[in-house]
């Protein structure tokens, strides 16, 4: 049988080499052999084969995520489509950088405009270029989250000998000038600024700029989940994940002139202040008005490129050289998650107090399921890409932490790669250990067993007065691991996860580490 030289599978490739993209993610089969088939011919782009399509997409994401740029990936049609939605929905709502290339069939197009921000459709071999690029483009300038490309089965396969123009590259925009000088004069002449850092400051690679203005400002910084360690966690301004609407966090929030929010208005941006404050004391910087509607109330909205943005205002405030807030009452806010944990989960505290200790300063770290609401805000971090939740602002998955942990050790080889899960969600793609060792990829999984999904038992008794619906069989997860050619071991207690970690660390092969920890669900 024939093969055509170049088709349009082949012009979509060539179109990503272009974007000079590495890898394709994602699960061969109908539907997807042409773009594989294409790749035969392009040694720079490796495809990266995982054991299902959901673990492809959460391998994407976590690849994505390390080196902020746009991670690709494919998959068959229909079912392969479904599989992978969690994670297209994940990167959408977290906002990774995703473009998923797919047959086109009927029905897709309700799925993926659910689940991912932009769409497209080639309806010919000439639109596939500008198609891609104009997406990747969308991607890099304007909100991330997750994109699709969709392409007929008789383009893919037709001859294609030419291609279509590239499209001009969008330029990024700035807030109204008015607006944005506004803001630097009311930043500049409050006495009390809080900065509450969400994901588009992690997404803009604008870190140093956040860094300069809170300096400037003399503000405390409080991170979105999605953006722990935007400012590293040992920094003296640095408040990190320590808010909740019930204590210190919130006070210090109510008591400021101004609060600068960046990304996300749920939860710390606007906590539980009334209308009337958030009127007159909230601004709201983001990519676009998505979250900017006449019914929200804040003192200025300011939509454009975040990184742009920070830059100017970084650059146009004016310096304050006395502090607003003692050194005293932003560790006490620090310390609150503390406090709670010596009330809430006593016997876990050392666990969690080692376990910072013994991780690298520059680890990159997956949490998953409870243990993962415990970890962020117990634990510091010291850059806006180490530690990584799955909760941040996302589905509320299980099972993303191992596979996305796959896609980063992918990115960044030279660095430790640990994941922390629940026995329960661990189990959701443990399959990913195969494309882990299929890769050759070190990691270090330590699995929290309490042979139940303790979330479920607590919740369900609370609620209902018993627990339901918890119980579970769990495998030997020392066999398992090892059937996958790691080192396992089984501790005896919390406590003695120091040596184990760092043995771990200190070695060459994936390790699995088995701790009995139970939790309680995070209630303040």
């Amino acid at each position: 049988m024939a093969v055509a030289t170049r088709n349009g599978a082949r012009a979509l490739v060539d179109a990503l080499t272009e974007r000079g993209v590495d890898y394709l993610f994602g699960v061969p089969g109908h539907g997807a052999y042409p773009i594989y088939g294409a790749l035969n011919s392009v040694p720079e782009i490796e495809p990266i084969v995982a054991r299902n399509e959901q673990g492809a997409a959460f391998i994407a994401d976590g690849w994505s995520w390390t080196t902020n740029r746009t991670a690709v990936g494919t998959s068959v049609p229909q079912a392969g489509l479904t599989n992978s939605a969690t994670g297209l929905l994940q990167a959408t709502l977290d906002e990774e950088r995703m473009l998923f290339l797919l047959e086109e069939e009927p029905g897709h197009r309700d799925v993926l405009r659910s689940v991912a921000r932009y769409y497209a459709r080639a309806g010919s071999a000439q639109e596939i270029r500008p198609a891609l690029h104009r997406l990747i483009d969308q991607l890099d300038v304007g909100r991330p989250g997750g994109a699709a490309l969709e392409v007929p089965h008789a383009i893919l396969n037709a001859p294609a000998e030419n291609s279509g123009p590239r499209p001009p590259r969008s330029a990024a925009s700035l807030p109204d000038a008015r607006l944005l000088d506004e803001a630097c004069q009311l930043l500049s002449r409050s006495n009390r600024v809080v900065i509450v850092a969400g994901r588009p400051i992690v997404a803009s690679g604008s870190e140093a700029h956040l860094l300069r203005l809170a300096e400037r400002l003399n503000a405390p910084v409080f991170a979105h989940p999605n953006a722990k360690g935007v400012l590293r966690e040992d920094h003296p301004l640095a408040v990190g994940c320590s808010w909740s609407a019930r204590t210190l966090g919130e006070d210090l929030l109510r008591s400021a002139d101004v609060v600068l929010a960046i990304g996300p208005r749920s939860g710390v941006a606007t906590g539980v202040r009334t209308p009337d404050q958030l009127s007159g004391q909230l601004i709201h910087l983001d990519w676009d008005d998505l979250e900017q509607h006449a019914g929200e109330p804040a003192r200025l909205k300011l939509a454009g490129h975040v990184g742009d943005t920070l830059e100017v205002l970084a650059g146009q405030v004016t310096e304050r050289t006395t502090r607003s807030y003692s050194v005293e009452q932003l560790d006490a806010v620090r310390d609150v998650p503390w406090r709670y944990a010596e009330q809430r989960v006593p016997w876990a505290v050392p666990f969690f107090q080692t376990l910072q200790a013994a991780l690298p300063r520059d680890v990159l770290f997956f949490t998953d399921s409870m243990v993962g609401l415990w970890v962020f805000r117990l634990l510091r971090a010291f850059a806006g890409r180490s530690f990584r939740f799955g909760w941040g602002n996302g589905t509320g998955t299980l099972g993303y932490a191992l596979p996305a942990a796959v896609g980063a050790k992918l990115a960044a080889p030279q660095r430790e790669v640990v994941v922390i899960a629940g026995d329960g969600a661990f189990l959701y793609n443990p399959q990913e250990l195969a494309t882990m060792l299929r890769y050759g990829l070190k990691l270090t999984v330590i699995v929290c067993n309490d042979n139940c999904y303790g979330a479920v038992r607590d919740n369900t008794a609370e609620q209902f007065g018993k627990a339901i619906g918890h119980e579970l069989a769990n495998p030997d997860f020392v066999r398992l691991a090892e059937a996958f050619d790691m080192r396992a071991i089984r501790l005896g207690a919390p406590n003695d996860i120091a040596p184990a970690l760092q043995a771990a660390l200190d070695g060459s092969r994936s390790t699995l580490i088995e701790v009995p920890l139970e939790l309680r669900p995070v209630r303040y």
